[in-house]
């Protein structure tokens, strides 16, 4: 066990590591300054975070010293299966975003953020389709309000066909309704 006074230098380095070093070519920006008790509250924290951790540590180490090697065989067991459990949860949510990404983008054509993607994401398919439904119906619903008249055509972004595309004077016009209505030019015919 570390004394007191090896925790207390573990902690300050801990905070000199998590401050950034400004490098010689940069200007000087002004730096946030703190009082003496803003730093040893600072210090207190982590040191209380810090020793907390330890403390649960011990208290394993206790926990394993008492059991006999088949609970220890079973504790350790449980543990990863733990982890994998976590990891599996963590990698199928992923996956449901990416499902999410690209149900919303063939509806819309619009690529939603991952954190949008996050919040529709539920706890099983169907909840995750039917957030995905209710929050492309309320996009519609929004661009009907915001923009008046007619909701967008599902599906495609465009409102113009080629022929008319093609029919505009401008080039730099015309370049941007081709750009803007690509879904047009890639289909085959």
């Amino acid at each position: 066990m570390e004394t007191n006074e090896q925790m207390e230098q573990n902690v300050e380095t801990t905070v000199e590591k998590a401050e950034p070093k400004a490098e010689a070519k940069e200007e000087p920006k002004e730096e946030k300054k703190y009082t003496d008790k803003e730093v040893d509250e600072i210090i207190n924290k982590r040191f209380a975070k810090w020793q907390k951790e330890q403390d649960r540590k011990v208290e394993e180490a206790k926990r394993l010293e008492a059991m006999n090697a088949e609970e220890k065989a079973k504790y350790e067991r449980d543990e990863l299966q733990k982890e994998l459990d976590a990891l599996k949860a963590e990698k199928a949510h992923a996956e449901m975003a990416k499902t999410v990404k690209d149900l919303v983008y063939n509806e819309l054509k619009v690529a939603p953020q991952d954190g949008l993607a996050n919040i529709l994401v539920g706890s099983t398919a169907e909840a995750t389709n039917e957030a995905v439904k209710d929050f492309i119906q309320f996009f519609y619903a929004y661009f009907t309000l915001k923009v008046g008249g007619n909701e967008p055509r599902r599906g495609s972004t465009s409102a113009l066909t080629r022929e008319q595309i093609f029919a505009i004077k401008d080039p730099n016009k015309r370049l941007k309704a081709i750009e803007e209505n690509m879904d047009l030019f890639n289909q085959k015919g």
